[in-house]
């Protein structure tokens, strides 16, 4: 649980905020993935993907890493050179994406504006292949990745701005670790 900030600009607020737990060995390892992750639709922690080295600036790397990242992404990207991919949906949402590839969303939902100046109460549950998150009390994502297995790791937060610009901040982080072995 935690809670977020991103804002206050809409019209040319951008690229958005995210939250990320790598499978890294020590602090030392995450900070240097998050040094490495790209800026504007990589969201910070886009250390792998892209659509190619051959598109110059559309690479963000091929970094091997474990991970989950959920993203509140705040602007449209449309594959052109300089954006590294396409968002499922041109409203600002909500999206899982793993092993450091913002390209690839595996879950998504479109929300409303959240580039509102205000404060969003964020939950996050994740119990096996099932993945919950609310936004202010409304789930948002209600899903399940068929056959992954949530390892934990390093958590980290990056919220960062290409050509356009916005404050993103987050507060009042809890977490609650609970492991349950299944019962076959």
């Amino acid at each position: 649980r935690f809670d977020i900030y991103t804002g206050p600009y809409d019209a040319d607020g951008a690229d958005g905020f995210a939250l990320s737990i790598f499978d890294a060995a020590d602090v030392a390892e995450l900070e240097t993935l998050i040094a490495a992750g790209a800026a504007g639709g990589g969201l910070g922690y886009g250390v792998a993907g892209g659509d190619g080295p051959d598109l110059g600036s559309c690479f963000w790397g091929s970094m091997e890493v474990e991970a989950f990242h959920i993203e509140f992404d705040t602007w449209h990207n449309t594959t052109n050179g300089v954006e590294c991919h396409t968002d499922p949906t041109v409203d600002d949402h909500i999206a899982i994406t793993l092993n450091g590839n913002p390209a690839e969303h595996v879950l998504w939902a479109g929300v409303g504006d959240i580039e509102d100046g205000a404060w969003h109460t964020v939950t996050v549950d994740v119990v096996g292949e099932e993945i919950v998150i609310t936004l202010d009390d409304a789930v948002i994502i209600d899903d399940a990745i068929p056959g992954y297995e949530f390892k934990g790791g390093y958590l980290g937060f990056t919220g960062v701005t290409g050509y356009y610009y916005n404050y993103h901040r987050f507060d009042n982080l809890q977490l609650l670790e609970e492991c349950t072995v299944p019962v076959d």
